[in-house]
Formats: C-alpha cells, sequence, structure tokens
C-alpha cells in the first residue's frame, strides 16, 4: 500500500513539474530599421510560444535602472556602469489560424504603476502583465518602448523586423521573467536575445519529501503489521 502523503506530494510534484519560469535578457540598440541610412530606430522584440493548455501566465520587465514619480532608487541590474531609463511597453497577440497577428492585441500593459513585481523594479514604468486562463494556442508577446504601436509590430508579417523610432539610450538593457502554471513550448525570440532558465528548487524540495514519505512508509510498515496471535 502506498503512503497517503507520498501520494499527495508527487501529486503536487506532477502539478509543479507542469508549470514553466525562464527569463530573456537583450537591449535595445540604435539600428537603420527603415533604411533611411540614419541608425535612429530601435527593434521591437517579439517572443513566440505556445500554451499546450490553458494557464495562467505573467510577464515581467526589468529594465529602467531609475526610479521616476519622486523615487530616487536606482539599480544597476545589468552591472555595466551606467543608469539608463525606459518605458517599456508589452502586446500580447494570438496568431490566427494562417499564422498571422491579429489587428488588435489581446493584452497590453505600459506601466505597472507600483513596485510590486518580484524581479526587483525600481521604475514604475516597467511593465508587468499577468493573464488568468489564457487558452492553448499560438501568441506572440511585442517587447518594446511607449507606444509599440500595432503596425510596427505587425511588419513582421511582411517579412520585417517590428521596429519604432529610437526612444532611448543605445544599448538600453531589458529583461523580461516569464512564469506560467503549464508548460510553454516553441519559444522563439526575434531579434535573438539570451534565454535563461529559471532554477527551481522547490520542486527538488518536493520530490525529496516524497521519496523520503515513500522510505519512512517502508521502513514503518513491518511495525504496523497486525501481531498473530500467540499459539
Amino acid at each position: 500500500m502506498f503512503p497517503l502523503r507520498a501520494f499527495v506530494l508527487l501529486l503536487l510534484l506532477g502539478a509543479h513539474l507542469s508549470a514553466q519560469s525562464f527569463a530573456y535578457e537583450g537591449a535595445w540598440s540604435r539600428v537603420d530599421a527603415d533604411g533611411d541610412g540614419q541608425a535612429n530606430e530601435n527593434w521591437v522584440y517579439q517572443l513566440s510560444f505556445t500554451a499546450t493548455a490553458t494557464t495562467t501566465i505573467t510577464f515581467d520587465i526589468l529594465a529602467s535602472e531609475r526610479g521616476r514619480n519622486g523615487s530616487t532608487a536606482t539599480r544597476d541590474w545589468n552591472g555595466d556602469g551606467r543608469l539608463t531609463v525606459v518605458d517599456s511597453y508589452l502586446m500580447l497577440f494570438r496568431r490566427n489560424n494562417g499564422g498571422n497577428l491579429p489587428t488588435n492585441p489581446l493584452f497590453q500593459n505600459d506601466d505597472q504603476g507600483k513596485l510590486s513585481d518580484t524581479n526587483g523594479s525600481v521604475d514604475i514604468y516597467d511593465s508587468f502583465l499577468t493573464v488568468s486562463n489564457l487558452a492553448a494556442g499560438n501568441y506572440v508577446l511585442a517587447i518594446g518602448q511607449f507606444i509599440t504601436t500595432q503596425n510596427r509590430v505587425m511588419s513582421s508579417q511582411e517579412g520585417k523586423q517590428g521596429w519604432q523610432p529610437w526612444q532611448v539610450d543605445n544599448a538600453t538593457p531589458w529583461r523580461l521573467d516569464v512564469s506560467s502554471s503549464r508548460t510553454l513550448t516553441n519559444l522563439a525570440m526575434n531579434p535573438t536575445a539570451n534565454f535563461i532558465p529559471a532554477p527551481e528548487p522547490h520542486l527538488w524540495a518536493l520530490l525529496a519529501l516524497a521519496v523520503g514519505g515513500a522510505l519512512w512508509w517502508r521502513r514503518a510498515l513491518p511495525s504496523l503489521q497486525p501481531r498473530q496471535p500467540l499459539a
């Protein structure tokens, strides 16, 4: 008989194993996106992914390194010796049956409004977007600066990467932390950014508890068996 405690722990472990978290790090740099000979635009990054089942998903931007609106907090989170400022913007699209993006995003966010995230933002203008019960399907998250318009994101449908007029210092870094209650597949960032798998120490802790419960039951089983009456 398998112990109830170990069984419950294994169920919890299975639920956590279906969850996923990771991050990307990149930088908005000056480019000549419109071909006019002047490098005064920057790319709108696009994260493509597939939700394998209905999920709750969070996108958390870490970008600005100086607080605003009365905040004097600073954080050189990428360690480059500079304190850059940017107003990030997120748009989430669902691809249609033809693989293209619709005219309007499903969800979007400019500012988180308050420092309630967990990735260490010091500026309320860092974006933060949580979507509950996101249906299974193919999606694109646009990562740009205020305001990233739909037509700039959708220019990639014409074989070109989305871009927008330059608004920030050169090589302004950004980090996107993603957490999903269900597994995401077909991850692809365009342009390329550094992919950072997030450690999941709690999974190992749950596994250790489950294994420990099973071992405890195995050792305790002889003492729990009913004793045979003496002849």
